[in-house]
């Protein structure tokens, strides 16, 4: 399972040279953490984080511990099985989504969080992880982030969110992670009815050209506002993204807090 994730990794940034990302040493998974609080809370890592951006992971692990929760990540977690879906391959999504529900069934969680936008989508949307409730249990980044105090770091530069799609399009996800960054710093807009960045997973492997096309004129947009730092929490676009404007001017939501 893991190589055919790297494989699928691999392909939907081969236009790219040289790719702009790098594999972790050291992938996320397994990950054991003893923690004790007031409520517990799983964690559904994704393949991006897992493998390229574990750092993500640490710092959503060193959150929640600062807010006193219990933290539950079963090592037995796999793809979330949306890049499977989207090239059509049902079985295999369903199979993934089988061996996350298992995995997440045995301990007994008040909500589960992930650090990727497209994860989040494909937990909260998909028919299996519907009918047996995982769904029900899954919270967005951003609403989780505006309605708890978190120790953000505040920032004297112009930042920009860019909307991830799925939570634009089909989550109505907007309003609070830019809410977020009115308070980490001066807030410029970027996209205010949201625009794609072109990478969309399985769509920049079958289409490499447009989504070329797409990511320029979406930076082009970003560079008329003079941001500093555009913000996302889709992996998708965050590797996206930096292949366009680079790696320090692109960051991840939880790559803002102290």
């Amino acid at each position: 399972a893991s190589r055919g994730i790297l494989w699928r990794l691999l392909a939907m940034f081969k236009q790219f040279s040289p790719l702009p990302f790098s594999f972790a040493q050291k992938p996320f998974l397994p990950q054991n953490i003893k923690s004790s609080g007031k409520k517990t809370v799983g964690i559904f890592v994704g393949c991006i984080t897992n493998f390229i951006y574990p750092h993500l992971g640490y710092k959503l692990l060193k959150l929640l511990k600062y807010l006193n929760y219990e933290i539950f990540i079963p090592n037995e977690q796999v793809c979330c099985g949306l890049m499977a879906y989207n090239l059509g391959d049902r079985e295999i999504a369903f199979t993934l989504a089988q061996k996350n529900i298992d995995a997440f069934k045995n301990k007994k969680i008040d909500f589960i969080l992930t650090p990727c936008a497209s994860c989040y989508h494909h937990l909260t949307t998909f028919s299996l992880y519907q009918e047996t409730g995982l769904s029900k249990k899954v919270m967005e980044l951003n609403r989780f982030l505006f309605n708890n105090k978190i120790p953000f770091i505040f920032l004297n530069q112009k930042l920009t969110w860019h909307d991830p799609c799925h939570l634009y399009y089909h989550h109505n996800i907007w309003e609070e992670p830019r809410e977020l960054l009115k308070k980490i710093g001066i807030f410029v807009e970027s996209s205010p009815n949201g625009m794609c960045c072109g990478q969309g997973g399985s769509f920049s492997i079958n289409f490499p050209e447009l989504s070329k096309k797409m990511l320029e004129k979406r930076i082009n947009f970003i560079k008329k506002t003079k941001a500093d730092i555009v913000v996302t929490n889709c992996m998708g676009c965050l590797i996206q993204l930096k292949t366009g404007l680079g790696k320090e001017k692109v960051k991840h939501i939880l790559e803002l807090i102290a």
